[in-house]
Parts: structure tokens; sequence; C-alpha cells
């Protein structure tokens, strides 16, 4: 599956969700934690690659997925995703560490993940430790249509992962990087 999506600065907790109400979105999936691990081997040869193996948790269960290196030519980052449910994250874990791989970078957010009807659009508003962000994910045209009637324009556009945003967070106000988790 091609994912294609970019991640815009909320300046404006309350503003934004304002704005989701007024486009006519709809909750698909109420706020929730969610914590991720980010594999690679010691070696770091999947980030390398600029691939990316992930362990999402969320209420005890887990998603596993593996992202390809991505396609950044039309200001929005696409690339191959491939997701699969896991009933026993634990165990999954163990299997990664038996195989090599260890965690290189563990970040946590809230997410509430909103849909206009009929649109082929997620609008996700995800709640980090180092700030709010809209992630919009689906067709590139409804992407830079929605982001446009957000009030953003492609310079907004952030096509950095996660640990990406958050190093340049890191840099930018004199911090040593470390994970990007809620104390």
């Amino acid at each position: 599956m091609k994912e294609s999506e970019i991640k815009l600065p909320i300046r404006d907790l309350s503003a934004a969700q304002r704005q989701i109400s007024e486009l006519s979105a709809v909750v698909r999936k109420h706020r929730h934690f969610e914590d991720n691990l980010l594999f690679d081997t010691p070696e770091r040869s999947v980030r390398a690659q600029r691939r990316l193996l992930r362990v999402r948790i969320v209420n005890g269960a887990g998603l596993l997925t593996f992202k390809e290196q991505a396609d950044l030519s039309t200001g929005i980052k696409v690339r191959e995703e491939i997701e699969t449910e896991v009933s026993s994250p634990k165990e999954l874990i163990e299997v990664l560490h038996r195989l090599g791989f260890e965690v290189f970078f563990r970040y946590q957010k809230y997410r509430t993940i909103f849909e206009i009807p009929g649109v082929p659009l997620h609008f996700c508003l995800d709640e980090t430790p180092i700030g709010n962000y809209f992630e919009l994910e689906g067709e590139p045209d409804q992407i830079h249509l929605y982001a446009e009637r957000l009030g953003y324009t492609p310079q907004d556009y952030i096509t950095a992962s996660y640990a990406g945003v958050y190093l340049s967070w890191c840099k930018q106000n004199g911090r040593q990087p470390g994970d990007m988790i809620f104390s």
C-alpha cells in the first residue's frame, strides 16, 4: 500500500479543533495514547536505507509497520507501507530483539483521527511532548486542498518522521536528543 502524508504544525490547539469542526469532520477514532518503538540493527542498516521498522502499542495491542524509502518529489511524503496487527506486542518485541534488532528511538503521542464523509483523507490531530501537529494522510490532491483549507501553504508542510521532527526540535532548543516521551 502507498502512504501519502504530511504533518502541519499546530500553534493553537483549540483553534485547530475548531477548524476541524468547521470542515464537517467527524471523529473516526477518539483520542488515544500511542507508544511507538523504532527498531534497527546495531549498525543502523534499516535507517541507512531510509526505511522504517516500528512497533506501535495502543491499549495493549500492537501494530507492526514497515515503511520503504520516501519519495518527496511532490512535496508530500509518499512511500510503500506494510502493516499488520499484533496481539502481543511484548512478544513481538522479544522476537525482534532475538533477531538482533534494538530500539533506537521511542516516541509517544495522543492521537485523534477525523474524517470527512466521502473525502479520501484522514486528519490526525497529534499531541506530542514537543508540540501539536496535524497529519493529513490520503490522496495527494486532497492533502493539498485540505491543507489550504486549514490555512497552510506547501512551505508549512513537514515531510520528516517524528524522529526527524524531534531531532530538529532538540537542535533548535539546545536539548540533548533522547526519546520523545511524556514525563
